[in-house]
């Protein structure tokens, strides 16, 4: 009996001296802060996992001057609700902005944050412009800004123009239960010609599509606007082949079709100097009269 309990006493000795063993071998992969190194299944350490979480919490990296402005355009509002004109109107009164003007050396002299509230300002005073319809002042300030900008201000505006204005009512009138809606933009087909004519760029495809929204059937200008539009600007009416053919683009995406027949180009010409433009723009034309009279 003493021989077979010695026995079984020095074999639960050699098993704990390899569980001893056994763990600090385990002990090994772990370092001293306390974060175990092990690699994982997707091959990556907790401690470079923590690491990298870490390191996202880090504070974003301030905007570059010129993304500030991208975000200051891309910020634009048009209201051209009935209650938004009022509201534009009432605060133009109370506080009417001013910009200083500055020459090209004055200009250089400015820091990037005044340069920035500068630009704040302008965009301001154009997006009051649009919506009050002072249109030849639209037309100077987006002409003293660089072309890329302009073009990108405009095209901002036409975006919003064709979707309805968002009203977001006052804390104090929201706090009676009032909430957020959408109203129609208000837009007259008589400002059309005047905020064609103060786009800064050539009128792409998008812009003559937006543009058609903003007039047509449902819209339909009164007799003076067609006697306006043959006098024209830089953009639209008989001036040139271009603004003809702008205008012709503009009528037949508006569906105003009985008003093409001035602007279309001569088709026996188009086909001799082999015009592939005039010649699309012909077709377009014979394709939709098509389908009105289906």
């Amino acid at each position: 009996m003493k021989k077979t309990a010695i026995y079984w006493a020095s074999l639960s000795l050699a098993s704990l001296s390899a569980s001893a063993q056994n763990s600090n071998v385990r002990l090994q992969g772990i370092n001293p802060s306390g974060i175990e190194s092990k690699q994982q299944s997707g091959g990556q350490s907790i401690q470079t996992i923590q690491s990298r979480s870490a390191g996202s919490t880090s504070k974003r990296k301030p905007m570059t001057p010129a993304q500030q402005r991208s975000k200051v355009i891309k910020d634009i509002k048009i209201n051209r609700s009935n209650s938004g004109i009022i509201e534009t109107r009432m605060s133009v009164k109370r506080t009417p902005l001013k910009i200083e003007k500055l020459s090209e050396d004055q200009l250089k002299k400015l820091t990037p944050a005044q340069q920035i509230a500068r630009f704040k300002l302008q965009v301001k005073q154009i997006q009051n412009d649009v919506i009050l319809s002072n249109w030849p002042h639209l037309k100077e300030s987006l002409a003293a800004l660089p072309k890329n900008e302009a073009s990108q201000i405009y095209s901002q505006i036409l975006q919003q123009l064709s979707q309805p204005a968002r009203i977001s009512p006052k804390p104090e009138i929201a706090a009676t239960g009032a909430r957020s809606h959408t109203q129609a933009q208000y837009f007259p087909p008589a400002d059309l010609l005047p905020f064609a004519d103060a786009c800064p760029s050539t009128f792409t495809p998008q812009t003559l599509k937006i543009l058609a929204q903003l007039i047509g059937p449902n819209n339909r200008p009164l007799p003076s606007f067609f006697e306006n539009l043959k006098k024209g600007n830089s953009a639209l009416g008989l001036g040139s082949e271009i603004t003809k053919s702008n205008t012709a683009e503009l009528l037949i995406l508006s569906g105003l079709l009985d008003q093409v027949s001035p602007y279309i180009p001569d088709q026996a010409k188009a086909q001799k100097e082999n015009d592939y433009k005039a010649l699309d723009l012909l077709s377009q034309y014979h394709s939709a009269a098509h389908q009105a009279k289906m």
